[in-house]
């Protein structure tokens, strides 16, 4: 379990995922209830950025089954939050928000105040899409607030890149993605790492920011190269030919390279990642 964690927060998440499963194994084995618990919900997160959002689903729905019976509250905490997070890609917000809720009441038992910033920042990211502007912007200051006061190393990088996403103040996101960066310079990883970057690909494409795009897609997949990822895999690839698209590149490659990311995105359940490569194909036919 400990190889697991040091693997993943080192990004390298497919043998960190080994390394968990293994902990798993060896805890069954030997009636270790709460060890297994905790590394269920680790094998949903490491899971997940496998692309294997059906099997980080059903690590994490054994986690909290696992954990209900011996009364792991935290380990239940961290099993709703894997679960929530894929249902957040896949786009099923209510069950998200259901996730969030079951974990909030068991942060109100343990009295931990750890993960709330984590939950307002996808609460104000679904907000955003659907298209309430002001409560997004609300929550994820919320979010922000929640981690400045319990430290900003665990998640603050995430947040700072929602806000970057969201915000329509250019100031604003310069700001955030300035300081998000530097936390992560300065040795916050895990999936903050990962989340950031997508954030931050993102805000530079809804800004027509081109070299920005592919800066901050060459900065993931550097951090990624000792183990590259499926995730950042596919969120490197698509925010570069968002880029090149951008710039008015309109050959068959570009065209071909949006069809397969529309395929691959479609095929993963990565439903909140569909809808710019939709409208550069509309724009294309156009």
């Amino acid at each position: 379990g400990g190889l697991g964690d040091a693997y993943y927060v080192s990004g390298r998440m497919k043998t960190a995922n080994e390394h968990f499963h293994q902990c798993v194994e060896i805890s069954r084995q030997n009636g270790f209830s709460r060890t297994e618990a905790a590394n269920l919900s680790m094998v949903g997160w490491s899971y997940f950025f496998l692309n294997e959002f059906e099997r980080a689903l059903a690590a994490g729905a054994e986690a909290v089954n696992v954990g209900q019976k011996i009364s792991h509250y935290r380990a239940e905490i961290v099993a709703h939050h894997i679960i929530a997070e894929v249902n957040y890609n896949l786009g099923t917000f209510d069950m998200t928000k259901d996730e969030y809720k079951q974990a909030s009441k068991l942060e109100d038992i343990i009295k931990t105040n750890m993960f709330e910033a984590q939950r307002f920042h996808k609460l104000g990211l679904i907000a955003y899409h659907e298209g309430d502007h002001t409560l997004a912007m609300n929550l994820l200051e919320q979010a922000e607030k929640s981690c400045r006061n319990h430290g900003m190393d665990f998640s603050g990088a995430a947040i700072l890149g929602g806000i970057a996403e969201v915000t329509k103040d250019p100031i604003r996101r310069k700001s955030a993605l300035a300081e998000g960066e530097a936390l992560l310079q300065k040795g916050a990883r895990h999936q903050t790492y990962f989340i950031f970057y997508r954030h931050a690909i993102d805000a530079c494409l809804k800004n027509d920011e081109w070299d920005r795009v592919d800066r901050f897609a060459s900065t993931l997949e550097s951090f990624t190269n000792p183990e590259p990822l499926p995730w950042s895999d596919f969120f490197i690839a698509r925010g570069r030919a968002l880029a090149a698209f951008g710039r008015g590149q309109r050959d068959e490659v570009i065209q071909q390279e949006l069809k397969a990311l529309h395929n691959q995105a479609v095929r993963i359940g990565m439903k909140l990642a569909i809808p710019a490569l939709d409208q550069a194909m509309v724009l294309w036919n156009n």
